[in-house]
């Protein structure tokens, strides 16, 4: 799944800012909802409609505004990082760059990261509860600079540790499949994600 359509995703992250916003703004989309909602939802963003949609509420209509301004920005910014970086310093750099977004916490930004670069993962609320983490270790609201860059390096190495990106991926689209009757199977699930192509 994961290495059927993570190629996919990259080729459009990578194209230019505008692919990189598309994939960011989906990624924000999936935060705090189920994900056919942030799909049905994500070309209604795309197409300027914002209001009423269960999948953009209060923080996201900041956030989304900021990912279209400063798109061409952080889009240089890990370029310029994945063109000089490698392992670690390349996951936690990548962390450091989307988490600069208003509302893109770990999770999503590591699920950014994951989608366009092929590095570190998102540990959402549902990988929250598969590996029995602390909900705390996504909290990054008012930590210093230091604190926040020790977060991102404990959450990469949190990823590494629960299997690495594409067996995040994978794992994650099975046990959704498991679990709710909406997805009939893991590739069903990892096909949704190829969302931010076709909008």
């Amino acid at each position: 799944m994961f290495a059927d359509h993570q190629p996919q995703l990259s080729r459009l992250g990578r194209s230019g800012p505008e692919g990189m916003v598309r994939i960011a703004t989906f990624a924000m989309l999936t935060a705090r909802v189920h994900l056919h909602d942030a799909v049905r939802d994500y070309p209604l963003v795309r197409a300027g409609q914002r209001t009423k949609l269960r999948s953009v509420f209060a923080w996201k209509h900041v956030g989304l505004e900021e990912l279209e301004a400063r798109g061409p920005e952080i889009y240089e910014c890990a370029e310029r990082l994945y063109q000089g970086a490698k392992g670690e310093e390349l996951e936690d750099g990548l962390l450091n760059i989307f988490t600069s977004v208003f509302g893109l916490g770990l999770a999503k930004a590591g699920f950014i990261a994951q989608m366009i670069y092929g590095v570190s993962g998102c540990i959402d609320t549902h990988n929250l509860e598969r590996f029995d983490l602390p909900i705390s270790m996504l909290k990054l609201n008012g930590a210093s600079v230091r604190r926040a860059s020790k977060m991102i390096h404990k959450y990469n190495q949190v990823c590494r540790d629960s299997g690495g990106t594409q067996a995040l991926w994978d794992t994650w689209c099975c046990y959704l499949a498991d679990r709710d009757v909406n997805y009939p199977d893991a590739d069903y699930v990892s096909r949704l994600h190829l969302t931010p192509l076709s909008a």
